[in-house]
């Protein structure tokens, strides 16, 4: 959807207020002014793209030779690229590096009201596009700058742009342009480039105008004067074309004047300043919140807050891990004590449960007991259950890391293998407590029938 424009131009003050009364201009989406106004924000209408105006007093533009770096790199270096010519600190300055196009210079053909009075002299060349290397850097005051955001954001107006005054002057490849005004006249080259110029006379340009075309190597085909309308200043169109011909006599250079009805801001310049890319002054710190932007900072809270969560629970994780490291360096310093106290000679103690198992093996095979684990031990008990209990007759005998296993079959008839399920499960119980009786089946953790019919499976832990 199409959206109307309202361009807005700061007020060449020192600081701002409420009051503070500015000029502006609505304009339609093609750039056609619609109505214009000048006083305090309050009176100026709403629901528009803003784009903001500084005056041409406030922006210095500068020269300088810049390396073939990327624009970011570029952006970094350029405050500092300048800070020979500047005559503050660098820091204080927000500076913007213009993109410069000829095709982009060329602007709508001027109003012209006389005719030059003579042609291009011979030899006159357009001025040479500057070299790849040399840009164009506008240069304003952070403070003040800043403070004419602050004032307009005050109002309920955010800019998605903002240029110098210097923007709205078309200016055609090749020439200069030059806008007459009590207060912040300036000239204005093809590649954006603006010399601050003082008022002049009538019948004379401006000296700074003079000086400027006498400093630069190559002067341009000619020149365009914009005059403010008759109604404000009748004594410098009452007789154009006299001005005219004192101009191009001091000047040496063909002189158009032009007269802007309603001033210098008129539909075309109004519809290009709305497409201008280059020269947009909200950049780095003063570059407007995206609309992604804007989403991002909705979402800070939200972030903030699982930051904490996930700081607590880091924290909490590590609390704990603290703990446990703390019960575990008591428990290997309880082992540590319990082994020193049962084996006192000993000199290095390095893994204390398995020093412990290993001595307790070493003194039992030294005394002639058998260890926990050791397959004869086991096999000596299935050997007492066999005499004890002469129903089985052992068939397999199986011991693993672990676990012991006995299958026996039960010593009946050959009719046995036929025994109902009942009655074998009758004769298990009663085997499981006789097994239970026994003294030397006290390792035995189950027993269970055998996979094959009238057998049985008796299981001895290891290790007890």
């Amino acid at each position: 959807m199409l959206v109307k424009m309202l361009v807005i131009t700061f007020p060449d003050h020192a600081r701002f207020s409420i009051d503070t009364a500015a000029q502006w201009t609505l304009c339609d989406p093609s750039g056609e002014p619609l109505r214009s106004g000048d006083g305090p924000l309050s009176g100026a209408p709403r629901d528009a793209q803003v784009i903001a105006l500084v005056p041409a007093g406030r922006v210095v533009f500068i020269e300088t030779l810049l390396p073939a770096v990327s624009a970011a790199k570029r952006d970094q270096l350029v405050r500092y690229a300048i800070e020979d010519k500047l005559t503050i600190d660098p820091t204080t300055v927000h500076v913007v590096v213009l993109e410069y196009s000829p095709k982009s210079a060329a602007a709508s053909a001027p109003m012209l009201t006389t005719p030059s009075a003579a042609t291009p002299s011979a030899g006159t060349r357009p001025r040479a596009v500057p070299s790849r290397d040399t840009q164009i850097v506008a240069a304003i005051d952070r403070a003040w700058f800043s403070a004419a955001l602050s004032w307009l954001a005050s109002g309920g107006f955010k800019p998605r742009a903002a240029f110098a005054e210097t923007a709205l002057l078309p200016v055609t490849n090749g020439e200069w342009s030059v806008q007459l005004a009590a207060k912040n006249a300036f000239a204005k080259r093809a590649d954006g480039f603006a010399y601050a110029l003082d008022a002049g006379t009538p019948g004379q340009p401006p000296f700074a105008l003079t000086l400027a075309l006498n400093e630069v190597a190559q002067k341009p085909a000619a020149i365009t004067v914009f005059l403010a309308s008759p109604a404000e200043h009748d004594s410098l169109s009452a007789n154009i074309a006299a001005m005219s011909a004192d101009w191009q006599t001091s000047l040496g250079l063909p002189v158009k004047m032009v007269t802007a009805t309603g001033g210098v801001a008129r539909a075309p310049d109004l519809k290009r300043l709305a497409a201008l890319k280059s020269g947009n002054l909200l950049t780095g710190e003063f570059a407007p919140v995206r609309p992604a932007n804007a989403w991002l900072a909705r979402l800070k809270p939200a972030l903030a807050l699982a930051g904490v969560i996930i700081f607590i629970q880091i924290a909490a994780l590590v609390a704990d891990n603290w703990q446990l490291e703390r019960q575990r360096q008591a428990i290997e310093n309880e082992m540590r004590a319990t082994f020193q106290a049962a084996f006192p000679r000993a000199t290095a103690i390095i893994d204390p449960a398995l020093q412990m198992q290993r001595n307790l093996d070493t003194l039992k095979r030294e005394r002639g007991l058998l260890r926990d684990d050791d397959a004869r031990h086991v096999l000596a008990q299935f050997a007492a259950l066999r005499g004890v209990i002469p129903e089985f007759a052992v068939t397999e005998v199986s011991i693993k890391q672990g676990d012991a296993r006995l299958v026996a079959r039960l010593n009946t008839t050959p009719a046995a293998a036929s025994v109902d399920a009942a009655a074998l499960s009758a004769l298990t119980s009663a085997l499981k407590a006789r097994l239970a009786s026994i003294a030397g089946a006290s390792g035995i953790v189950d027993t269970k029938p055998g996979i094959k019919p009238g057998t049985m499976e008796i299981i001895m832990k290891v290790g007890s």
